[in-house]
């Protein structure tokens, strides 16, 4: 069995909480089963980074604005990461030498995006596809898009949405693991914190409570989808709307369903620690063209069969 336990996140921002302000509203899930960290023959001590040439997790976050209208551009910077596309499509992507990076995050790509509008009413015509599918999940668009948000157009290509979604691939994990080295084929990452343990009871999906430090323990009874879903929401310090947290268990609760009985092994979800990766392997930084401030809300969670 591998116990792989990281983290604890909130989001961080920055700006006024003024309702005339812009929210930012975001989630992504980091699925740790994407790869067998340990046969990757890095180092299973790590106290400060895991880095290694085969490493390369795919993550799909997924982000809505909140607040009045406005218009502007935007930068996604990346980490340690690379993307693998975004809805809309960057205008360009410039890699960055790490040695050279300016800031604190040591930023290695950056995307730009010009001309956005944003709107409270649905610009004519038809919501745009996101392409190449968001790593399979096309299919819960409609969940997305029932998120009440502002709308997001581009002029120039005729793109338009409820949502902003992106894809990357993760090449390290900085700042928040530690690895310890359970036998030859499995570790333990030292977490003290809270997660959630999702299995099969009675041919439904369960989710339990339990507190997580070299190991898990239950720390309370299974609990009822909308007891989950104020546990989701709980990690955001109760920040994003309930209708993200919906979209957020529509889109992952049939995988987690599918794995736990194909694989009969239970699905251990936590958040990632805000002060870990999480904090810097992507980032939105907004310009409106109106004197708004924004903040961002972000849930980052990891996900690990246990």
């Amino acid at each position: 069995m591998i116990f792989l336990l990281i983290c604890a996140l909130l989001g961080s921002g920055q700006g006024s909480t003024d309702d005339q302000n812009i929210r930012i509203h975001e989630w992504a899930v980091l699925d740790l089963d994407c790869i067998d960290i340990f046969a990757s023959g890095i180092n299973p001590f790590v106290d400060v980074q895991i880095k290694h040439e085969d490493l390369c997790i795919p993550v799909t976050s997924m982000v809505w604005f909140h607040g009045p209208d406005f218009n502007g551009s935007m930068n996604l910077s990346l980490t340690d990461a690379t993307l693998i596309m975004s809805s809309p499509e960057p205008d360009t992507v410039t890699p960055i030498d790490p040695a050279r990076a300016l800031d604190f995050y040591f930023t290695t790509e950056i995307a730009f995006y010009s001309e956005l509008f944003f709107s409270s009413t649905q610009p004519v015509g038809t919501p745009s596809e996101p392409l190449n599918g968001n790593n399979g999940f096309s299919w819960t668009e409609s969940y997305w898009r029932d998120v009440p948000s502002l709308w997001i157009s581009q002029e120039d290509t005729n793109w338009m949405n409820s949502f902003f979604t992106y894809d990357i691939n993760i090449s390290a994990l900085r700042w928040c693991l530690w690895i310890e080295s359970l036998d030859e084929d499995s570790l333990l990452v030292v977490y003290d914190g809270s997660g959630l343990l999702l299995g099969i009871q009675d041919d439904e999906l369960s989710a339990r409570p339990v507190t997580i430090w070299k190991g898990f323990e239950p720390s309370g009874e299974s609990c009822s989808r909308e007891e989950t879903m104020e546990i989701l929401n709980s990690w955001t310090g109760n920040q994003l709307l309930q209708e993200e947290i919906e979209a957020l268990w529509l889109t992952w609760e049939p995988l987690i369903r599918s794995r736990c009985e194909l694989q009969e092994r239970d699905i251990l979800l936590f958040p990632m620690n805000a002060s870990g990766s999480a904090q810097y392997l992507s980032r939105i930084n907004l310009r409106p063209s109106q004197d708004y401030d924004f903040r961002i809300y972000k849930l980052f969670l990891g996900m690990k069969a246990v």
